[in-house]
C-alpha cells in the first residue's frame, strides 16, 4: 500500500498484540450507538453520520488504542523507516498519521472480525459487506 509515494509494509503483530488491540477497540467503542445503514452508498442521515463520527472520535482519542496500534506497528515500515512515535515527530509525516495507523489497525483486526462475523451466518456476511 502506498501513502504519499511511500510504500507502507505491514507485518501483523503477534497474537497477543493484535488481541490487545481488538480489546482496546472494543472498550473504546462500547456504548457508542452506531447505526450502520444497509447500503453505505446511499445518503446517510445526520444521526448515522453523527454516530460514526462519535465512534471514530472514541477510537482516535483512546490512549489504549494508540498504544496497542504502536505495539502492532513495531514490525511495520513506511518507506525505509520504522513506524514509531519518533517517525511522527517530523511535522511533515503527521498528515499520514491516520492513514498509516488505520491501515495497521485494519490489518491486525480483520482476522478477528472476519472470524467473529462468520459466527452470525448471513447477518455476519451482510455486516461484513457493509463495513468494507
Amino acid at each position: 500500500m502506498k501513502i504519499n509515494d511511500k510504500e507502507l509494509k505491514i507485518t501483523e503483530g503477534s497474537f497477543a498484540e493484535a488481541n490487545a488491540l481488538q480489546k482496546a477497540m472494543g472498550r473504546a467503542l462500547k456504548g457508542n450507538n452506531i447505526e450502520l445503514p444497509e447500503n453505505m452508498s446511499k445518503d446517510l442521515s445526520d444521526v448515522e453520520i453523527a454516530g460514526m463520527i462519535d465512534a471514530a472520535l472514541s477510537v482516535a482519542i483512546s490512549d489504549d488504542v494508540e498504544n496497542c496500534i504502536f505495539e502492532c506497528a513495531k514490525r511495520c515500515l513506511i518507506g525505509t523507516e520504522k513506524v514509531t512515535r519518533d517517525y511522527f515527530e517530523n511535522v511533515e509525516h503527521r498528515k499520514d498519521y491516520y492513514p498509516i495507523m488505520f491501515a495497521i489497525a485494519k490489518a491486525n483486526l480483520e482476522p478477528f472480525i472476519g472470524g467473529l462475523l462468520s459466527q452470525f451466518g448471513g447477518l455476519g456476511a451482510k455486516l461484513g459487506n457493509t463495513l468494507k
